[in-house]
């Protein structure tokens, strides 16, 4: 099912932005989840603050999943959002502004993860909808044991903050594409109308 739902989205323009927007999106919250500990001891914290970031990302998510609604921040912008405030939790001087960072990033990760499912639920048809949520599931236990594995050999490599900045880098370039692959969409769909 995964297989056939890689088929569609590599032939979507507008699944194949959400999917890898979601991805970005995951990068993001996924990177700090992998080193919040060695991120702690960066802040100069002990278990305790490292305890708190997580519990601020997670925070922060359920707040983006459940403010989805309300908030209507388009998707591509979300994950640019994202990237930014990795940034901001890159640069952090004190806990108390790496918490508050690391909670925005969880709440634009949680509004693109959300947003991305939900297009993808309202425009992939009918008849292959399931195979391709199968792939965004796959997907994203894939992106997110990636993260968790890949980010502390990347902090053993790098540092903590660069390797934050790598993150964000990424999570904004998905952003971007997205952002693009969708407006592109919008464009094809608007021509289509005039020319009919």
């Amino acid at each position: 099912m995964a297989r056939d739902g890689l088929r569609y989205v590599r032939g979507s323009r507008l699944v194949r932005g959400l999917v890898i927007g979601i991805v970005g999106a995951l990068t993001a919250g996924g990177t700090v989840i992998a080193i919040a500990r060695p991120y702690a001891t960066e802040l100069r914290g002990g278990e305790a603050a490292f305890g708190t970031l997580v519990i601020a990302m997670f925070l922060g998510l359920v707040i983006g999943v459940v403010g989805t609604p309300r908030l209507r921040l388009p998707f591509g912008v979300a994950i640019v959002a994202a990237g930014a405030l990795l940034l901001a939790v890159a640069a952090a001087p004190h806990l108390w502004f790496a918490l508050a960072a690391v909670g925005a990033v969880g709440a634009c990760a949680g509004i693109a993860f959300v947003t991305g499912l939900t297009l993808i639920g309202a425009q992939v048809p009918d008849e292959v909808r399931g195979r391709v949520n199968a792939f965004v599931q796959a997907l994203v236990k894939v992106v997110l044991f990636a993260a968790t594995t890949m980010a502390p050999v990347l902090v053993d490599l790098v540092g903590v903050r660069p390797a934050l900045v790598a993150a964000a880098v990424i999570a904004a370039l998905a952003g971007v594409f997205a952002h693009r692959q969708l407006a592109a969409r919008h464009h094809d769909r608007v021509t289509e109308k005039v020319q009919a």
